[in-house]
């Protein structure tokens, strides 16, 4: 198991699992955290400054995120933001 959160957010495997669980936030609580991520008894509240996900690899045609967890690239998708000059 992970020592620190520096560690895990190097793991393969805690990644896997937070990224697969998150979520939008409906529980009705704490509304200002927009996504959750529950982990056995505990749920984790996350406040993305923008994204809860950020894709880091293409792998032939799949964009990959979470380090293991992938999603297929469809090139035509993508949306530039004059606002914040980034590439969804």
């Amino acid at each position: 198991l992970p020592k620190n959160i520096a560690t895990s957010l190097k793991s393969e495997k805690f990644l896997k699992f937070f990224f697969s669980r998150l979520r939008r936030n409906d529980l009705g609580k704490f509304t200002e955290y927009e996504y959750i991520s529950p982990c056995g008894k505990e749920m984790n509240f996350v406040r993305p400054a923008d994204t809860p996900i950020c894709f880091n690899e293409l792998r032939g045609d799949d964009l990959v995120y979470g380090e293991v967890i992938r999603q297929p690239f469809i090139p035509e998708s993508l949306h530039f933001c004059v606002d914040t000059e980034r590439l969804y």
